[in-house]
């Protein structure tokens, strides 16, 4: 399920980890990315791009106001390196075939 905030974020449920599969699951040296992840901390999008020759899925965070709601204008801040360990952040969602 999605948590409070991203709820009040008006994210889709495949964006929070549990409600898809990884085809490749991001890793990172302080397991940090997961975590931030799983708590609805971090975001995975739907867009894929290539990092170093693999796909990726982009990885965000999205700022709130004090109140938790987004600002204005807000589309999400691109995280593409762990910002506890510093590890790039390389993950792929696994989409259904055909």
């Amino acid at each position: 399920m999605a948590s409070e905030y991203a709820n009040k974020l008006g994210m889709v449920d495949n964006h929070i980890t549990g409600n898809f599969e990884w085809e490749q699951e991001p890793s990172c040296s302080c397991g940090g990315v997961m975590r931030a992840i799983e708590e609805g901390f971090m975001f995975v999008g739907n867009f894929v791009g290539e990092i170093s020759g693999r796909k990726s899925n982009n990885f965000y965070l999205m700022p709130l106001c004090a109140d938790g709601t987004q600002p204005s204008g807000g589309d999400g801040v691109s995280v593409l390196f762990c910002p506890w360990c510093g590890d790039q952040i390389v993950g792929h969602k696994r989409y259904p075939t055909g």
